[in-house]
């Protein structure tokens, strides 16, 4: 009879055991899953510099901020159209009364490198 009570509370202590067992490993394969996507939305920017059209992507920038200003002026300067990216910056700087910002002062420096063999002086004088 005591043998018996034994192998019932070994059996018991067993289950018991396998139940937890169970359970714990479940918990810790749930949470080890990728069972939902943690990568976050693709930026505008990066859509940009990914994008075959940029220009249609340009299109959806809200006129005269700078932002704006800013990839319409990347964009040009990465096409070659250098003429249209000297507008730009005019309107831009124009929108800001004269005053660089940080942004403006990237660009016109990139201007100013791309045109160098155009114009050196003006190239030297700016930096």
């Amino acid at each position: 009879m005591v043998q018996q009570k034994i192998i019932l509370h070994v059996q018991t202590d067993c289950n018991l055991f396998w139940k937890l067992f169970l359970v714990c490993a479940w918990v810790i394969s749930s949470s080890l899953s990728p069972s939902r996507v943690d990568a976050q939305s693709i930026s505008w920017m990066e859509d940009f510099a990914l994008s075959k059209d940029r220009e249609s992507k340009l299109a959806e920038l809200i006129p005269g901020s700078d932002d704006y200003f800013f990839y319409h002026c990347l964009h040009y300067q990465n096409t070659n159209q250098l003429d249209q990216s000297e507008v730009m910056l005019t309107q831009w700087l124009a929108e800001h009364s004269g005053r660089e910002t940080a942004s403006i002062r990237a660009m016109v420096d990139r201007q100013r490198l791309l045109t160098y063999q155009e114009n050196p002086r003006r190239t030297i004088d700016h930096f």
